[in-house]
């Protein structure tokens, strides 16, 4: 019985999820429009999709967030923020940061209908997989944005762990803050390979999962005197 249940929660939630892309996609573009002259850096835009993605964990009663020690990250600082990478569910959950930044996200992501346009009008930072000088446009783009002060969001490991324990960390991030002297923002993030079974969208039980985000303490760019060791 609870399986049923729990399948017919998912069915409503997903067809809310549907109904809901194309009542706030619009007040996206509207945002975007009405800021963008005077937004360089699209922070509305940002917020506004804070509020978009993370109401989708609020709202679905089989799971709990817990978002804690926003206080390190200070709106008036520009940082590097990483963390580790367990399922797509992280996206929404570091929304839930309320606090302005740009993603690194694999160009893929770009393409998917309302989500992938709001990212795009929103500026972030493309990345594509396995061709040659993206990864040198990648950097020199994420460098663009910290020089007007924005804040950079990656997953250092470059894709999602599917086991669960973090991979090693790649060391882009961490020679970008060392060339633009800014603190990285160690992020870490808990449950969300657990909110959903693997490889399905309806759940099958009524057990309530809960997805936390913790922010660590910031750490600074000379911490260490080399990347990988830092990283």
């Amino acid at each position: 019985m609870s399986a049923i249940l729990a399948r017919t929660i998912s069915v409503f939630y997903w067809i809310y999820v549907v109904i809901s892309v194309l009542l706030f996609f619009p007040v996206a573009v509207l945002v975007f429009i009405i800021t963008i002259p005077f937004d360089r850096r699209r922070v509305a835009l940002h917020l506004f999709s804070c509020l978009w993605a993370y109401h989708y964990l609020v709202l679905m009663p089989l799971w709990g967030t817990s978002v804690s020690s926003r206080h390190h990250i200070r709106f008036d600082r520009t940082y590097i923020r990483v963390a580790n990478h367990q399922y797509m569910l992280d996206i929404l959950i570091l929304y839930g940061l309320y606090r302005p930044f740009t993603w690194v996200s694999k160009q893929e992501l770009f393409r998917i209908p309302f989500f992938g346009w709001n990212m795009a009008m929103a500026g972030y930072v493309k990345l594509q997989r396995n061709r040659k000088g993206s990864i040198t446009k990648m950097m020199r783009d994420c460098r663009a944005e910290l020089g007007r002060g924005s804040s950079i969001m990656m997953f250092p490991e470059g894709t999602r762990s599917p086991v669960g324990q973090m991979r090693r960390f790649r060391e882009g991030a961490f020679i970008m803050a060392k060339y633009a002297k800014v603190d990285i923002v160690p992020i870490a993030v808990h449950g969300t390979n657990q909110a959903l079974p693997k490889g399905g969208l309806l759940l099958t039980s009524m057990k309530r999962i809960l997805v936390r985000v913790h922010v660590l303490p910031p750490v600074s760019f000379d911490a260490a005197s080399e990347s990988e060791e830092l990283a």
